[in-house]
């Protein structure tokens, strides 16, 4: 329901490097929720999320 409320802050853009590969740690600026991911392919690494 808070996405339809708010459509902007429902969605996330991955975070990206200098070299173009993404960034190990990324992070939803709306909610703080945060997780690891494969730097190569942005994939979430399962139990990483805080």
């Amino acid at each position: 329901d808070e996405a339809r409320q708010n459509p902007r802050e429902a969605i996330f853009i991955p975070d990206c490097g200098l070299q173009g590969l993404y960034k190990p740690v990324q992070c939803h600026q709306s909610t703080g929720y945060c997780w690891c991911v494969l730097v190569d392919t942005g994939r979430p690494i399962p139990g990483t999320s805080a």
